[in-house]
């Protein structure tokens, strides 16, 4: 918000780095810091008995959600406040995935538009191992394409915003 406030991406674009490379390196470190700090948290937090390499995997499914949540904030606010306040409603679809463990046939489906849903099912399916609908790897992989086709989705949504603010 601070980068779209001070005009910084419309600048970005009068020099010779192009706006996606500069958005790309944002994006990553955006992405490794969650890595990082998903990682750290489950391997000390002793839930289930998850082995270290499943925890590396939750945490790539999970950190996917970072780069992709602060387009979408940047995408439907123009400046702090609207961002704050999107931030907030965002924050509602939270209940999603908590709402879906409770559900272990085609109905849980229901809940898959939301990005949580897909780590919450992974991790559920890690700690319990029986009752699901899909599999430890169906979730896993559906979950991956799915953020990664969000991700992608959101990014042309931002970059399409960001070049419509510059004309």
């Amino acid at each position: 918000m601070d980068d779209q406030d001070d005009n910084v991406l419309i600048n970005i674009m009068a020099t010779p780095l192009s706006i996606h490379k500069f958005l790309g390196f944002r994006l990553v470190v955006v992405f490794l810091l969650c890595f990082l700090a998903t990682l750290f948290t489950m391997s000390f937090s002793n839930i289930g008995d998850l082995s270290f390499k499943n925890i590396i995997a939750v945490s790539l499914l999970a950190s996917l959600e970072a780069p992709m949540t602060g387009l979408l904030i940047n995408s439907f606010s123009k400046n702090k406040i609207e961002g704050f306040a999107v931030m907030k409603a965002g924050g509602s679809i939270i209940i999603f995935p908590i709402v879906a463990l409770f559900f272990k046939d085609i109905k849980e489906l229901f809940f898959s538009f939301v990005p949580g849903f897909w780590t919450a099912k992974v991790i559920s399916h890690l700690i319990k191992g029986v009752g699901f609908y899909l599999t430890y790897n169906q979730y896993y992989i559906i979950g991956l394409v799915y953020m990664l086709v969000l991700n992608v989705l959101i990014y042309k949504l931002f970059i399409r915003k960001v070049i419509l603010n510059q004309g």
